[in-house]
């Protein structure tokens, strides 16, 4: 229906600190255009992270004096601006998306749904607050919140990891490929060969079963993936996947070359 999800509220505002609508309108469209030159509303970055040359070549981008600061030194900031910022910036994006959509939805269920999460982050953040001054030390308290952003950044890498260094297409490429090739192309696997990786990842290990099939519950990804190999096989298409740390050295070593390509100016 198209009433108010009241579960998908609560799980998002009072227990997450993130808004609803924010994330069903980011979400659905990463889905839809993934990894589509400056379409992908996850995927970016500019003028902090270049993921690809086709951004300069076809996406139009003309380095900046803060892209010239920051894209050579891109494989140094990734690791610690998806920890420690990722977070920050996911709560702040959340709380202006759903201000938005409070005061200027273009309707009265959108502002009904604007303010719902509005309210939801601010009781997130009163007993996220209460929690941490509840603690006697500063010290224990910033050791709480350094914790507290340290464990959900990594869950921001490991997001990052399913489509950084994968190739990107323009809307007609896409079309004529086919929705799952392009699916194939644009996204990885995260090897999780034990249960405890599995718990870790929370079923986004699965990346690629994920998009092909966005409403199938994450316990049947397991299942699914066999099925999708053998298409695969079929059809020469390449299934990507690899072990968490190999991920981390696969993007890394990409977005260096791209760093390495701005400073020797090979992308003009």
């Amino acid at each position: 229906g198209g009433g108010f999800n009241f579960l998908a509220w609560a799980l998002g505002g009072p227990i997450f600190g993130a808004s609803m609508g924010m994330w069903n309108e980011e979400h659905n469209l990463h889905h839809a255009v993934t990894m589509r030159l400056h379409e992908d509303p996850q995927f970016d970055y500019l003028p902090i992270w270049l993921t690809s040359e086709r951004e300069v070549t076809l996406g139009g981008y003309s380095l900046d004096w803060l892209g010239s600061v920051l894209i050579p030194i891109q494989h140094f900031t990734f690791l610690p601006v998806s920890i420690l910022v990722g977070r920050v910036t996911f709560h702040l994006i959340s709380f202006i998306h759903a201000s938005k959509a409070a005061l200027f939805g273009h309707n009265s269920m959108v502002r009904f749904e604007g303010a719902m999460d509005v309210a939801g982050m601010l009781v997130y953040w009163t007993w996220y607050s209460f929690v941490v001054s509840s603690l006697p030390t500063a010290a224990e308290r910033t050791a709480f919140v350094l914790c507290n952003v340290l464990c959900v950044g990594i869950l921001h890498v490991q997001l990052l990891l399913s489509h950084l260094a994968m190739e990107r297409f323009t809307a007609e490429e896409e079309q004529q490929m086919g929705f799952f090739e392009s699916q194939l192309r644009t996204s990885r696997n995260i090897d999780a060969p034990t249960w405890l990786d599995n718990v870790f990842h929370g079923g986004l290990e699965y990346q690629i079963e994920h998009h092909l099939f966005p409403m199938l519950p994450r316990h049947n990804f397991a299942r699914a993936k066999p099925l999708v190999k053998e298409i695969c096989d079929k059809h020469g298409i390449t299934y990507h996947s690899s072990s968490f740390p190999n991920a981390i050295a696969l993007c890394l070593a990409d977005l260096r070359r791209l760093a390495t390509a701005v400073v020797t100016l090979e992308m003009g």
